[in-house]
């Protein structure tokens, strides 16, 4: 928890974020194949780092980039009802897929469909100001002004601010 946040702060959180996911694909992907109680465990460590990192730089990039309203219930209901439908389906698949390998790899593939979310998750315009990227947070900005049919304003930042 305290490393992915100095990460997300230096590299930036979209960043840390797909890092952390394509980490979490990989370590799941190799903990199938373990050899051993002991490897898997540690794998299974390693992928409980990345969990926690992948949680707290998406929370920290929803809040930043979410209007007031959408950020509430993201932060609230959205977070723990995605928790809680994955560990109530979670019994339910493991029912069906006896298998320990096989369970975890029908549970690795959902991680590696969100690594094309690169594609559609834009930086925190918050974190791209803190560096000076003030052209780019601005075309962020604009970006979801137009999603949602409102006119931006002309001047965004002021060079003042």
């Amino acid at each position: 928890s305290f490393l992915s946040g100095q990460l997300s702060d230096k590299y930036g959180r979209k960043v840390v974020l797909f890092v952390s996911i394509v980490l979490q694909a990989v370590s799941s992907f190799i903990q199938i194949f373990s050899q051993s109680w002991t490897m898997f465990c540690v794998l299974y460590c390693i992928l409980g780092v990345e969990e926690i990192t992948t949680y707290l730089v998406a929370f920290v990039l929803g809040t930043e980039i979410l209007g007031l309203r959408a950020r509430t219930i993201f932060s609230t209901a959205g977070v723990c009802v995605c928790f809680a439908v994955g560990y109530m389906l979670l019994p339910l698949i493991a029912f069906f897929i006896r298998d320990w390998r096989m369970l975890l790899f029908g549970l690795t593939l959902p991680g590696c469909i969100r690594v094309a979310f690169w594609w559609f998750v834009p930086e925190s315009p918050r974190w791209l100001i803190s560096q000076g990227k003030v052209e780019e947070a601005e075309a962020i900005i604009i970006n979801a002004a137009k999603m949602n049919n409102i006119e931006p304003p002309a001047v965004i930042f002021s060079p003042l601010q």
